[in-house]
C-alpha cells in the first residue's frame, strides 16, 4: 500500500464516474448506504437508527436510539507486483473489514446491535443496513441494454515481475472508522490483512 486518504468529500474523478452512472441509469443503489452528496462531492450527514437484535422467537428487534452518521470517502493507492511467470489480469477490488486481533488471528469486531439508515421517501429501498464497513465505488460507467446493466470489465494486465499502481475507492458509513483492514485473502490463501486505520 502506498497511501490512504479518508475524507468528507468524494474525489473529483470518482464523483464524475458516479454522476455519469446516475445519468446513464447504471448506478446501483443496492451497493450503497443510501448516502447523498452535494454538487462538489461533499457527503451529507445521515440519521442512523440502532437496534438490539431479537431472536425472532422470544424477543423482537428493539430500537435503542437515533444518531447522526457522517459518511466518509476512502481512497487507497496500492502497488501490486506480479510474482508469477504468467501475465495476470488484475481487478482492483479488495474487501474492507473492521477487525480485531485475537492472539495470532483477526476476527470481525463483535456487535450486539445493528444500524439502519431509513429513507421512507424511497419507494424501492426504505432502509439500508450500515453493517458492511464500506462499499467499493464503481470504476466504470457501463450501459443499459434491454433493461439490463452491462458493466465494463475493469481488469488490468500485469506482466511477470511488473509492478502496477491502482487506486481503489470506498464509501463508509458507520459510527467510527477505526480498525479498518484490507482483506487480501481473496487473492492468496492465508491470514493477510493491511491495516488502514488504528
Amino acid at each position: 500500500m502506498v497511501k490512504a486518504t479518508l475524507s468528507d468529500t468524494i474525489a473529483s474523478k470518482q464523483l464524475a464516474i458516479l454522476n455519469k452512472q446516475i445519468k446513464a441509469g447504471t448506478y446501483d443503489s443496492n451497493d450503497s448506504f443510501g448516502e447523498e452528496w452535494d454538487k462538489k462531492g461533499k457527503l451529507k450527514p445521515m440519521i442512523a437508527t440502532e437496534y438490539v437484535l431479537g431472536d425472532g422467537k422470544h424477543t423482537v428487534n428493539k430500537e435503542i436510539r437515533e444518531f447522526e452518521v457522517r459518511p466518509k470517502y476512502l481512497e487507497i493507492e496500492l502497488k501490486v507486483k506480479n510474482l508469477t511467470e504468467k501475465t495476470i489480469n488484475y481487478s482492483p477490488y479488495i474487501q474492507l473489514r473492521r477487525l480485531a486481533k485475537q492472539g495470532d488471528f483477526y476476527t470481525d469486531l463483535p456487535t450486539d446491535t445493528t444500524y439502519i439508515h431509513k429513507i421512507p421517501s424511497d419507494p424501492f429501498n426504505t432502509f439500508y443496513y450500515l453493517e458492511t464497513p464500506a462499499y467499493p465505488l464503481p470504476t466504470t460507467v457501463g450501459k443499459v441494454v434491454d433493461h439490463i446493466v452491462e458493466e465494463e470489465v475493469d481488469a488490468h494486465p500485469i506482466l511477470p515481475g511488473e509492478t502496477a499502481t491502482f487506486t481503489v475507492n470506498y464509501i463508509l458509513a458507520n459510527i467510527e472508522y477505526s480498525n479498518l483492514f484490507l482483506n487480501l485473502n481473496a487473492y492468496s490463501p492465508g491470514d493477510r490483512y493491511i491495516q488502514i486505520t488504528q
